[in-house]
């Protein structure tokens, strides 16, 4: 049976953040008839037998972790879903905000793609808006120079430190734990691009709907709460995963050369700083 919304889920390690997510669905979604995948990447935390009694919501079995963008699209291809509501276990849906999302979807004829503001556990807003990390400005943003200058244009242009995150706006690029994307949209793009394993997927097809003359829509009236990080406490494996997206969205974005350099440069430039810190 045809749905509103699927809500797709990529299941890693967060058996609590997961029932709290899941737990904040009914008073988030108002009247609107939903589905829910959820995506379990081989994940060494089981996924609690108690939800799994829950008749709205379908489980995929991955026999390997295949990363976030691959599991998102594995589900994308079984909703029933006018729209796709992709998001993070570690997500807490505020009141009536899902209904929010669907309900300014219905009125933007060209939407790409919708997302609510994030907020942290005391309620500050994050940063999850921003600019596109592209070269030259991802040498600034992921390098001890944002440290040292952080108001270089480069950096403010990606991080927007001026912009009004309580106001209704069409933004540059979303951030990926919490986004609603038309299905139709989200199909025809053939999902997030696999070579990224996680991180850098959502600034990829962000700027992929941007190409193709759609809107992406910040909508602050929604609100989430994000605890995040919390799939892996692995700091090693996360920087690693980090800088291995980080290179292939420079290679496809600007070659093989420029992104072996840039990264040369940002892994080096970030191993000494770390070696400083450390004497």
């Amino acid at each position: 049976m045809k749905k509103i919304v699927s809500i797709i889920y990529v299941y890693y390690n967060t058996p609590n953040e997961l029932t709290s997510s899941l737990n904040s669905i009914k008073k988030a979604i108002g009247k609107y008839s939903y589905e829910i995948i959820i995506v379990d990447n081989d994940s060494p935390k089981k996924l609690p037998t108690n939800l799994l009694k829950n008749t709205e919501l379908k489980v995929i079995y991955s026999a390997k972790n295949i990363g976030f963008g691959k599991a998102a699209n594995l589900a994308a291809k079984k909703a029933q879903g006018q729209y796709l509501l992709v998001t993070n276990p570690d997500v807490i849906f505020g009141e009536n905000s899902i209904k929010k999302l669907i309900e300014e979807a219905g009125l933007e004829k060209k939407l790409g793609a919708l997302a609510p503001q994030q907020l942290d556990t005391h309620g500050n807003i994050l940063q999850s808006i921003g600019g596109a990390p592209f070269l030259p400005d991802g040498l600034f943003v992921f390098s001890f120079i944002n440290k040292l200058f952080p108001q270089n244009k480069y950096s403010k242009r990606y991080w927007l430190p001026d912009l009004d995150r309580t106001k209704k706006q069409e933004v540059e690029t979303l951030g990926g734990a919490c986004i609603l994307f038309p299905k139709m949209v989200f199909l025809k793009l053939k999902g997030f691009d696999p070579r990224f394993f996680m991180y850098f997927e959502e600034a990829d097809i962000c700027y992929r709907i941007r190409k193709l003359n759609l809107k992406l829509i910040y909508l602050p009236d929604a609100k989430v709460t994000h605890l995040v990080g919390r799939s892996t406490q692995d700091k090693k494996f996360i920087q690693k995963t980090f800088e291995k997206s980080r290179y292939k969205f420079f290679e496809k974005y600007h070659g093989i050369l420029p992104a072996i350099l840039a990264e040369l440069f940002l892994r080096l430039s970030s191993r000494i700083v770390q070696k400083k810190m450390l004497q």
